[in-house]
């Protein structure tokens, strides 16, 4: 909206060419004039030049002048200024579809927040399986099948879900026993994982391998125990010196837990071991029990020869002792009275070293 005012009241032949001024359209000649007042009025109003032609038939939208000074109109008030230019004003509808485009996408990459471990229950079933294990392994090895009662409650213990480790810390200064305080620890272990999916197996050989990661803690244990085992039983009474072969033994299976000594294990029916000593009905052959049945008796007469290097000397000497195959007892020389020790090799033949 334009309108021009004039500069003059006086008629003049020079022509005037109009200057737009923030929406005003002012005359040349009075913007020469007041050049002060048309600088801060672009101040203030902060517009620009702009040159404009009014012609006589456009009407003017401009409000009559209120006041004239010098010969000048000059307007009762001015239109308000434009918004600057570095204002904005934004929608509602608009911003929140900037907020959405600008919100990360499901393929962005933002650190996942670390999820809980997983735990389970420890129950006393496998508890007791893990002790049985472990002491089989460590304790009792090959002597027997380890069979383990826990003789009080155990509370079901939350442990991490992960593979479980016993070891065992304590046991009775006489060993394992019938009724037994074991103190164990529990060690949980995890799966260490390649440090990048996309490894290949040149990089990562072993991509996932289990350690011990953290001990849970030391607990004890009252159990009572049992080692199971087939042995030899004697079914009757037996004398000393009575062969294995024809002696009247049985197997059994039986808890050897308080056994302090090994046990004898030999095929049914061998003719070479005979008894070491007397048993009682149902008792077990310890290894103490058997022996090899002696070929050469004591106060016997047997072939001695003694080597060394090309030499041989042969002689016939007396057994002081019973003797198998393999062992060395003492014999003595009958001319010289010289006790000698010698090797049974056969039953009328001991080889003697010096």
């Amino acid at each position: 909206m334009t309108k021009e005012i004039p500069m003059t009241n006086q008629p003049t032949a020079q022509a005037t060419l109009p200057i737009r001024l923030s929406g005003f359209v002012i005359a040349s000649t009075f913007a020469l004039r007041h050049s002060s007042l048309i600088l801060f009025l672009f101040a203030c109003l902060g517009g620009g030049f702009a040159t404009a032609r009014l012609s006589a038939s456009e009407p003017s939208t401009f409000p009559p002048p209120a006041a004239t000074h010098g010969g000048a109109s000059v307007p009762a008030s001015l239109p308000p200024a434009p918004p600057a230019a570095s204002s904005a004003v934004v929608s509602s509808e608009v911003a929140s579809s900037a907020v959405t485009n600008s919100a990360p996408t499901p393929n962005s990459q933002l650190p996942t927040p670390a999820s809980p471990p997983a735990t389970r229950t420890l129950d006393a079933d496998e508890l007791t399986t893990l002790l049985t294990a472990t002491l089989q392994q460590e304790i009792v090895k090959t002597k027997g099948d380890l069979e383990l009662r826990l003789t009080r409650p155990w509370p079901r213990l939350p442990v991490p879900a992960a593979p479980l480790t016993l070891k065992i810390t304590e046991l009775p200064a006489t060993g394992l026993s019938a009724s037994s305080i074991i103190r164990f620890e529990l060690w949980a272990e995890e799966q260490r994982g390649a440090s990048s999916e996309g490894a290949t197996s040149a990089t990562t050989p072993h991509a996932r391998h289990p350690t011990p990661a953290k001990k849970l803690g030391e607990w004890q244990a009252v159990v009572q125990a049992r080692i199971w085992r087939e042995i030899w039983v004697a079914r009757t009474q037996l004398k000393r010196g009575e062969p294995v072969a024809s002696a009247d033994l049985g197997r059994e299976r039986r808890d050897i837990i308080h056994l302090r000594e090994a046990v004898a294990e030999f095929s049914a029916g061998e003719a070479s071991l005979e008894l070491a000593e007397p048993l009682g009905n149902g008792a077990p052959v310890l290894a103490r029990s058997v022996r090899l049945k002696p070929v050469i008796h004591r106060g016997q007469l047997a072939d001695a020869y003694l080597e060394d290097g090309a030499l041989r000397v042969s002689l016939k000497v007396e057994a002081l002792e019973d003797g198998a195959p393999g062992q060395v007892i003492r014999t003595r020389n009958p001319q010289t009275r010289r006790d000698l020790r010698g090797q049974v090799l056969t039953d009328q033949t001991i080889r003697l070293t010096l």
